[in-house]
């Protein structure tokens, strides 16, 4: 191993933790891979859960663990996004790469996570009986949550002393969380032979993020939560010495576009980090948010998506996507960007695929790229994945009298783009008169997987029907 390892420190509350079911019926992982033919590289021909060498997974909470220390696969009971994070950076980055997970659940930003420099903050709102009073929202180190401001004083008025029911002085403070995950992220690195064995160093390259729960439910903590956000994200930087880590935020699957009230107000912190809106100008082409209400199937985050593994993993994936966008930014030198997505050759569907293919010779020694792209999706079974596919949608059967002819597309010359197999079949009886195929019976499907083995049935355009 000559390459640094690539680290991913994954941080959050309970849904970053996971509580996508692995084993069961419809909703668990087991049945969206075995029954549903989803995320086919998370299985093995065999049945068996793939296991990737060039990916490690490791997992601390609150400075128990290492809870998970080994290459990544599936096992226990749950699932976060991992698996989808994981597997999309592996088959992305030309390098080793590790995913560390430091978090646990019902943590608030405000509170919990605040990051070291956060000051205090001011909140108004109105007691019981209506009356408008001032809180003070801790700063960093500080205890309790939020205490009554005194007019006289501002935001320097001092907290009254904080005790549990027995009068002793309760453990914790704002930032405690912030304190413990980024101290577990920290233990891990620091005896790195024994959470990544045969590594040579490590470069902490990105952060992933999904939380917000815990400060929705605050409207304090949801007013202030994008300038805790904006902290957050400069804090982790400075904390680990990676002034170009990226960063990747997802919001809450319940919140909507357009939504009022805390919740809504969390979102738009969420929105408004990304690079892209330009509020920030800081973190253009570094940081990147994932709007991941389409993904949520109904379900929210304080009930935990119903435990469907399809929102875990389909998160996870989206997240890990919009990493490796945000990773083509990475300046190596002035004018010289890293190559982060391997060229497509033979190894690169080995790694993808986790198969050994044989007998294909490198792609420049095709005079058509397409016959490098059929010859590997021969080898990968790509054309009988999608026969079955439409043979399921369509009704069909190998033996009932049609021909069928093929045409199959991969890679960049694909109709979808680049990481899309596209295979044509043409299906028709022949007249026993004219002995040519009998137009009327004529039937033409196209089948589209991406390399994740997400199938679709396109629209085939008509200058190819």
């Amino acid at each position: 191993m000559t390459k640094k390892v690539k680290v991913f420190i994954l941080l959050g509350q309970s849904n970053m933790v996971g509580a996508g079911k692995v084993k069961g019926g419809d909703g668990s992982l087991e049945f969206a891979v075995k029954e549903k033919k989803k995320y086919p590289y998370l299985m093995q021909d065999d049945g068996q859960w793939t296991e990737r060498q060039d990916v490690r997974f490791v997992r601390y909470m609150s400075g128990r663990g290492p809870l998970n220390n080994e290459w990544m696969t599936v096992k226990g009971n749950t699932l976060g996004p991992e698996f989808g994070i994981g597997h999309v950076l592996g088959n992305a980055i030309d390098a080793p790469v590790m995913i560390l997970k430091c978090c646990i659940g019902n943590r608030a930003l405000g509170w919990d996570l605040l990051p070291p420099g956060s000051e205090r903050s001011e909140f108004v709102t109105k007691d019981k009986a209506g009356v408008e009073i001032k809180l003070v929202y801790a700063g960093y180190q500080d205890k309790p949550e939020f205490w009554e401001m005194d007019p006289a004083k501002g935001l320097k008025t001092e907290p009254p002393p904080w005790l549990d029911k027995a009068g002793k002085p309760i453990n914790w403070y704002a930032g405690k969380q912030w304190d413990d995950d980024t101290g577990d992220a920290k233990k891990a690195l620091a005896d790195l032979e024994r959470h990544y064995p045969g590594a040579k160093g490590y470069e902490v390259a990105g952060f992933f993020f999904w939380q917000g729960e815990r400060d929705a439910g605050n409207a304090g903590h949801a007013a202030h939560y994008e300038k805790n956000l904006v902290a957050f994200i400069k804090a982790l930087r400075k904390e680990f010495n990676a002034p170009d880590a990226k960063f990747v935020c997802g919001t809450l699957g319940e919140a909507v576009k357009g939504a009022s009230g805390p919740g809504g107000q969390v979102l738009e912190a969420h929105l408004a980090v990304d690079g892209s809106t330009g509020k920030y100008p800081e973190f253009k082409g570094n940081v990147a948010t994932l709007y991941t209400h389409p993904m949520a199937q109904g379900g929210s985050g304080n009930g935990h998506y119903g435990g469907k593994a399809e929102v875990y993993m389909d998160v996870g994936e989206a997240m890990g996507n919009a990493m490796v966008e945000l990773l083509k930014n990475t300046v190596k030198t002035p004018g010289e960007t890293k190559k982060l997505v391997p060229e497509e050759d033979v190894a690169f569907f080995e790694k993808k695929y986790q198969k050994r293919i044989t007998g294909v010779k490198p792609k420049s020694e095709y005079p058509d790229p397409d016959q490098f792209y059929s010859a590997i999706a021969v080898q990968l079974g790509i054309p009988e994945i999608a026969w079955k596919a439409a043979a399921e949608k369509y009704g069909w059967k190998k033996d009932d009298g049609k021909n069928t002819f093929t045409i199959l597309k991969g890679g960049p010359a694909a109709g979808g783009g680049q990481g899309t197999w596209d295979i044509m079949f043409m299906r028709y009886t022949i007249n026993p008169q004219t002995r040519k195929p009998d137009q009327a019976s004529r039937q033409q499907v196209m089948v589209q997987l991406d390399y994740d083995g997400n199938i679709r049935f396109p629209e085939i355009p008509i200058g190819n029907r």
